[in-house]
């Protein structure tokens, strides 16, 4: 749960980075950011031990504002790009956001031990989404 309250605070910064690097890599970085600190690990774990599951959703259940702070993150850094015209006028930027964020967890739900470095299917996706 620490490890999800740190990666809860570096996304946090993501907007800030609206207009310097590339849009898909500061995306691609922030969703590996997600996928780091052990999550395709813990994600396996969950998945094989229902006891943990059940811990995880009592957490969950809670409220924890830490949980809650990827797809807002990816919204207003989104939001802010369109603003710099980075990215497409019409952008659904809170679409895009929960696409990043179901991308994500899709991985860590289905990542296996010995499977490639999930990093080109989540660059993938966000050129999907934002095409540039």
């Amino acid at each position: 749960m620490d490890r999800i309250a740190d990666v809860g605070e570096e996304l946090t910064d993501l907007p800030g980075r609206a207009g310097a690097g590339s849009v898909i890599e500061n995306l691609t970085d922030a969703a590996m950011t997600m996928l780091g600190s052990g999550a395709l690990a813990l994600g396996g774990l969950v998945l094989s031990r229902p006891v943990i599951a059940s811990r995880m959703g009592t957490f969950l259940a809670s409220g924890t504002p830490e949980l809650h702070t990827g797809e807002p993150a990816f919204s207003a850094y989104l939001d802010a790009e369109k603003k710099l015209g980075r990215i497409r006028s019409d952008a659904d930027t809170e679409a895009l956001a929960l696409a990043l964020i179901g991308t994500v967890h899709q991985i860590v739900l289905t990542h296996r031990s010995g499977d490639p470095d999930p990093r080109p299917r989540v660059r993938r996706v966000v050129v999907a989404l934002v095409g540039r």
